[in-house]
């Protein structure tokens, strides 16, 4: 994604699908920064990619997920706060594929679930008693055990795929063998 950084919230959107179009990309840029000079805007890529007949489609978790692994200086801590001006390289369909889905859920799941524990609710400004000061407390305590608790459930996730992918089916018994 291209924005124009002398403005901070563009009012266009200019959404470019493209695919294997690395040399037309500039010309292109240049064009629609000339015609819409004067105007906040940004210039959103997207990009196509083949789909492979009878190939399972990924996730959006796992696209999610991908995208912001590829990413890491892209994003403010979290894959829900893109960062203004951030350029970001999609991944390959192999890295997308390479995205655990259970994982990718339970990531997603937890960034969501921090990203919105983190916005600050509204609440009577006239009333700043002890009594709420104690349930914002406890309400931060519980939502870092939550936290913990789903990062333990992605680690116990990972290590039981692990563990299937390196199960080995057990031999046969053989008919001779049994007495």
């Amino acid at each position: 994604m291209s924005h124009d950084p002398s403005q901070t919230t563009p009012l266009l959107s200019v959404v470019v699908p493209v695919r294997n179009e690395a040399p037309n990309i500039a010309p292109l840029v240049a064009e629609i920064r000339a015609a819409l000079a004067g105007y906040a805007h940004e210039i959103v890529y997207v990009v196509l990619q083949e789909t492979v007949a009878g190939a399972e489609k990924p996730s959006v978790a796992q696209r999610m997920v991908a995208i912001y692994r590829a990413n890491p200086k892209a994003f403010s801590g979290s894959m829900n706060q893109l960062l203004d001006g951030s350029e970001l390289r999609l991944p390959s369909a192999a890295e997308i594929a390479a995205v655990n889905p259970a994982l990718a859920r339970l990531e997603l799941a937890d960034q969501t679930a921090e990203y919105l524990a983190s916005k600050p609710r509204s609440a009577d400004s006239s009333s700043n008693d002890t009594t709420q000061v104690a349930q914002a407390s406890e309400e931060q305590v519980i939502a870092g055990l939550q936290k913990a608790l789903r990062r333990k459930e992605r680690e116990l996730a990972a290590l039981r795929i692990e563990l299937e992918a390196q199960r080995e089916p057990l031999p046969a018994p053989n008919a001779g063998s049994l007495a």
